[in-house]
């Protein structure tokens, strides 16, 4: 088996098509992702990252973004659109901070830290004692959905082999771990009344 398969394609197709169709910025940077990985077609990996960047700093108004082994940036946040917005969200601020995390991430997948944080006038000159906007977040906490995905996938892979053949079988399981369950739970009960007398 040959495990060299290479797909070819035309990059400036490709980046073509990308500006053209109006992908989501989710799109591009998970495209970003996988070819980071596989390292590469690196020249459209370079246009598309310069091409995510500033769509993201359009979208998010990141006023600055610092990458080096940890990444930092500031966006703005409008208050009057956090209060509009504030009913169908728990925490829209929040919400924003993790998106943009989770595009850096994607964008930049090899980085040890990703740094948040929100900058925008509070009502009244009132301060909050905790910041909703500003996150800091290593990288090994930012699992790639992905990988998650596949952890799932394979853990049920693995339990499939412990399935029961029919139905029947199933439900006879079933009971007598209840059975089990009944008889570890009063003789707990018995243990803790003989103790608490």
């Amino acid at each position: 088996m040959n495990n060299n398969i290479k797909v070819g394609f035309i990059e400036g197709d490709v980046l073509h098509l990308i500006k053209s169709k109006n992908f989501s910025l989710k799109s591009i940077s998970e495209l970003i992702l996988g070819l980071s990985y596989y390292a590469s077609h690196k020249d459209l990996l370079f246009d598309l990252k310069t091409f995510a960047l500033s769509n993201l700093r359009t979208k998010h108004s990141i006023i600055d973004l610092n990458v080096q082994e940890d990444i930092s940036c500031t966006y703005f946040y409008n208050v009057i659109e956090y209060e509009t917005n504030s009913e169908q969200e728990q925490n829209i601020l929040n919400k924003k901070s993790m998106e943009i995390i989770d595009l850096l991430r994607n964008i930049f997948p090899f980085k040890n830290k990703y740094g948040v944080v929100g900058k925008g006038k509070t009502f009244f000159g009132i301060n909050m004692p905790y910041d909703p906007t500003e996150k800091n977040i290593e990288r090994k906490n930012i699992p790639i959905p992905y990988l998650v995905q596949i952890n799932v996938l394979i853990q049920n892979l693995f339990s499939y082999q412990h399935r029961h053949d029919n139905w029947s079988d199933y439900v006879k399981a079933i009971e007598s771990k209840r059975k089990k369950y009944n008889e570890i739970s009063s003789l707990l009960v018995k243990s803790l009344s003989l103790i608490h007398i």
